[in-house]
Formats: C-alpha cells, sequence, structure tokens
C-alpha cells in the first residue's frame, strides 16, 4: 500500500506559520524528524514529542498523513527490542578543588546521549535500547563493547535525545554522530584501552563513528 504524502512538505528547520486568534500566528517545524508547533495544545501534551500533533499540523500537512504518521510511530514503538540489564558504566563525579587534575586525561563534556554498544545494539545507561537504523550500526564491531555518546552538536541535547529514541523516517538519524571514548570491557590502562579504540575506529571507517579528542591535563 501507498504510503500517504504530507499536503505541504516542510523543510528541514525552517519555519512555518499558521495564523492563530486575534493577530497571533503560531509556528511550526521539522527538526530532525520531528514535528513540532508553538500552539499550546501541542505543547502542553503528556506525549514524546515524536508522538505529538495539533489541528494546525493536522490542517497543513493534512489529516490523513498526520494520523497515518503517528499510528506508523507507535507500531515501531510497540515493535521495539525489549529492555536489557544496565551496563556497568563509568560515571562522572563532581570534581573538587582539592584535587590536582594534573596528568589526568580530560575531554569536552558533550551534549549527548550516553549510549552503550553491546556488540549488537546501543544501550541506555538504564538499559534501553536505543532503536537506531541498521545503516547507522552496521558498521560498529560485534566482538567489541564501546561505550560513548549519541551527540548532534553544541547545544543540541533536546534534539540527541529525540533522534535517539526514535525510529528513523525522515532520515534524522544522519544528523547524529557516536563520540567513541572507551573499550570498558578491555582489561587495560585507559591509555591502551584509548590507543586500542582509535584502531577500531579506524577500521570501522564510517564518518559517523568517531573518537572524542582527548589530551592530559598540564
Amino acid at each position: 500500500e501507498k504510503e500517504p504524502q504530507p499536503l505541504h512538505k516542510m523543510k528541514e528547520a525552517e519555519i512555518y506559520f499558521m495564523p492563530g486568534t486575534a493577530e497571533s500566528q503560531y509556528r511550526m517545524k521539522l527538526v530532525a524528524g520531528v514535528y513540532s508547533c508553538t500552539c499550546s495544545a501541542w505543547k502542553n501534551q503528556h506525549l514524546p514529542i515524536g508522538s505529538r500533533t495539533c489541528k494546525h499540523l493536522r490542517e497543513y500537512l493534512g489529516d490523513e498523513y498526520e494520523t497515518w504518521r503517528l499510528q506508523r510511530d507507535l507500531a515501531a514503538k510497540i515493535a521495539a527490542p525489549v529492555k536489557k540489564s544496565a551496563p556497568n558504566l563509568l560515571l562522572a563525579h563532581k570534581w573538587e578543588p582539592n584535587v590536582d587534575p594534573k596528568g589526568w586525561w580530560i575531554s569536552e563534556k558533550l551534549d549527548g546521549v550516553r549510549a552503550y554498544w553491546d556488540g549488537s545494539c546501543f544501550l541506555s545507561r538504564l538499559g534501553n535500547p536505543f532503536p537506531a537504523p541498521a545503516w547507522f550500526i552496521q558498521a560498529l564491531p560485534t566482538d567489541e563493547c564501546v561505550d560513548g555518546e549519541l551527540w548532534c552538536g553544541r547545544k543540541k541535547f533536546q534534539t540527541a535525545v529525540s533522534i535517539a529514541k526514535s525510529v528513523e523516517t525522515n532520515g534524522q538519524w544522519k544528523n547524529i554522530t557516536y563520540q567513541a571514548f572507551d573499550l570498558p570491557k578491555m582489561q587495560a590502562p585507559f591509555e591502551k584501552r584509548m590507543q586500542k579504540l582509535k584502531e577500531v575506529v579506524a577500521k570501522l571507517k564510517a564518518p559517523h563513528i568517531k573518537v572524542v579528542d582527548m589530551t592530559v591535563c598540564q
């Protein structure tokens, strides 16, 4: 069966206006596969942002398309992988001023979503699977566990969260990279794990999988 098409297609990140009450206008846009509207009906729904709609989106995109889109996303969530055991990950701790970080390895704090690759899928800190598309994970090793973050860029944490939790429908996963920073299962000092990680990622030859830059604090 042919998939319904929106009455009007939205371009990524462009703002579209819909008349509101009095002299007000509502702003609609498509960002990383998520349609949004500034109306209170859309903002006040107790649903994930990718599962929301409103009368303005239905009028602009078409009621048939919006109904199909929401049903498609619901079906994808029902078919999503089941939760696994939470991975044992290193967690950040508050830095105390009396601790001298000289000689420690440091890196930029990324605004990303923590994602543990267990050899078959990405898991959150609590063991919930992220529905990454096949093209995104096919290059990842099946014999190595990798710790890292799904990242969209600086100050784009909410966008990263939205994409990481969504089944790809509009190519939104192309906006994400996997920033790897450890091989937690490797029994070796951190420096050797980092060297091995760089070798592993280099062999993948996948532009969306990268190693986080680190340096020794001077």
